[in-house]
Parts: C-alpha cells; sequence; structure tokens
C-alpha cells in the first residue's frame, strides 16, 4: 500500500525562533492527531551551529546600556532552515487537513516568517512490503534529567537527541527508466532494512507533473557513522553502482536530526 507524503523546507532568521516555536509547537500537536495522519517530523540539518538566542545575563554599563546585545544581533544574522514531513493515508485525508481553518491559519503564519518562498513538494511513498507504524508519528522519548541545559531555548529543542540521524537523497533518473529504476530503490531500501543498516528507509516517487523523474529517500540512521559505514556493504555498492546505471545526474543527499520542542 502506497502512501501520500508532504515535505517542506523552509528558512527562518534565528531571532524569530521564539514566534515560530509557538506556531510549530502547536501544529507538531494537533497534525499527528489528524484523522489518516501517520507520520509527522520536523528535522534540523546535523552539522548546522545552534545559534545563541538570550543575551548573557550581565549587568550593562551605563556607555552601552542601549546598545544591542552582540549575541543578538548575531541571533538575527544567523539562520535556521527546518525539513518537514509528514506521511498521510491518502491525498484525501491530507487535503481535508490542508484546509482546515486553524492548520492554514498556523501554517500561512509560519511561512510568512520564512526568508524565501518555501520549497513544497508532494510524493507517493513506494510500498515494498513494509509498514510505516503509526507509533512513530511522534517522537515521544523521555528527556530524564534536563538540569545541565545552558538556557538556550533553542538547545532545549534537541532534548530528544539520541544520536540517530536521518538521510534525505534526490535523485533523478533519465526518461521512460521509472520503472526500473523504482525498483533498483526499492533494492537498496530493502538490502539496508533486512541487513540491519538502516532504522527505516523509504523511497518516494515525485507527483510534481514538472518532475516526473525524481526520487526521495528518506532513511533513518544509528548515528552518522552507521550512515557512512553502509556503503562499505557489498550488497548496498552494487544496488547503488546500477542506480548510478539508470539515473540522470549527481544525487543530492542531505543529513539532519530529529527535531522537537519542549513543553
Amino acid at each position: 500500500m502506497s502512501h501520500f507524503v508532504t515535505t517542506v523546507v523552509f528558512t527562518i532568521r534565528a531571532d524569530q525562533y521564539k514566534e515560530a516555536k509557538g506556531l510549530l509547537s502547536s501544529l507538531e500537536k494537533i497534525i499527528p492527531m489528524q484523522p489518516g495522519c501517520i507520520y509527522f517530523q520536523l528535522l534540523f540539518p546535523l552539522d548546522a551551529r545552534l545559534p545563541l538566542l538570550e543575551a548573557p545575563q550581565e549587568q550593562a554599563s551605563a556607555n552601552d546600556a542601549h546598545q544591542p546585545s552582540t549575541n543578538l544581533l548575531l541571533a538575527s544574522e544567523q539562520k535556521i532552515s527546518f525539513f518537514k514531513r509528514d506521511v498521510w493515508e491518502d491525498s484525501d485525508s491530507y487535503y481535508r487537513h490542508a484546509y482546515s481553518d486553524v492548520i492554514s491559519s498556523r501554517i500561512g503564519d509560519v511561512f510568512r516568517l520564512a526568508l524565501r518562498l518555501p520549497q513544497a513538494m508532494q510524493w507517493e511513498r513506494i510500498s515494498d512490503g513494509s509498514t510505516v507504524s503509526s507509533s512513530n508519528n511522534h517522537w515521544t522519548e523521555d528527556i530524564g534529567d534536563d538540569s545541565d541545559s545552558n538556557g538556550s531555548e533553542l538547545e532545549e529543542a534537541y532534548h530528544h537527541d539520541d544520536g540517530t540521524v536521518v538521510t534525505v537523497s534526490y535523485r533523478m533518473c533519465e526518461p521512460n527508466l521509472n520503472a526500473d529504476f523504482s525498483i533498483q530503490l526499492r533494492t537498496l531500501a530493502i538490502t539496508c532494512r533486512e541487513k540491519q543498516l538502516a532504522i527505516t528507509y523509504d523511497i518516494h516517487a515525485s507527483l510534481d507533473p514538472a518532475e516526473p523523474h525524481l526520487f526521495m529517500e528518506y532513511s533513518i540512521w544509528q548515528s552518522k557513522e552507521s550512515y557512512e559505514a553502509h556503503f562499505n556493504d557489498p550488497d548496498v555498492t552494487w544496488a547503488l553502482n546500477d542506480l548510478l546505471l539508470l539515473g540522470n545526474g549527481v544525487p543530492k543527499i542531505e543529513v539532519f536530526r530529529k527535531f522537537t520542542f519542549c513543553d
């Protein structure tokens, strides 16, 4: 059984984080509860540096009492990019949720904060006999003791970071080779799951008429090291070589970590 998937990439300034946090945290609670929603996840680039959003609590001198904090100025220049992915039973389930007044208004408010037009895509998750567990539609691991936090709100948002990483890969195939390319991608996904190289590995085909030969791989790995090590597996090497023969251009690969807000 295939599923309907949407992805959105958007970027905000770090000093807009507090405003975006309220909107995104509400979506994080509302969307997974919608009928037909299987999975919802926010991602943040793995190697991105966390901006300092609050100035140190120091006594300002008379000369700099009215000067903006260097840290706050730095935050206004830094950018935060998010990747949002949600999986639905079908497109009807998605559109019922997307057109609801509460959700559409919150999404609109988030997108108004974006520095540029958000990159939204729609996909079909290609079935290979595996299933997407509905228990994965929200990241709910216990956060434990947070007493060592340095106070940065963005730092606190990563309290669920257990070392797992998420890779998102985009590949194009040559025209008229979609079926063969899809088979090879599914072979790669099954290999990574059956040999326990990846926690999960999902394949998506673009539903955009302008990009009919575009595919996306969404995979979760125990660590960055385990992701890098999977390239040494001979079956993976074989599958990747076959994809290169059928592909058009160099694949684009991005590495993320899971992201959620703490209340």
